[in-house]
């Protein structure tokens, strides 16, 4: 305290923090692609650092933890999805669609 204020009163407080907020940038990957294209990498990212696992429907897989192999035409459905931890929240999954066209006639006649 001072001549002009009163002594302070100690207040004990205790903070509790939470999970960090998680947030995943996944850039849309080219779409159509022809079949027999070469893998194509998925670039997505986690606002927390944290890896990235991708769940794949349809004619494609994932390869090496980012590629997606596409085995066939059709529509690949590829999710980015992350977790979270104790740190961080779990993040909403983004989801892109990427459509596989047939090969054409001069990439079927070049690789039969």
């Amino acid at each position: 305290g001072s001549a002009t204020y009163c002594k302070a009163t100690k207040d004990d407080m205790t903070l509790v923090f939470g999970p960090g907020y998680n947030v995943i940038t996944f850039p849309k990957p080219k779409s159509p692609v022809i079949y027999g294209v070469a893998p194509i990498d998925l670039t997505a990212k986690a606002s927390s650092d944290l890896a990235v696992k991708y769940v794949v429907s349809g004619p494609g897989k994932i390869i090496d933890s980012h590629y997606l192999k596409v085995t066939g035409p059709g529509t690949i459905e590829v999710t980015a999805e992350q977790p979270g931890n104790t740190d961080y929240s779990k993040a909403k999954p983004v989801k892109w669609p990427i459509v596989v066209d047939k090969k054409s006639s001069a990439v079927a006649e070049a690789n039969p």
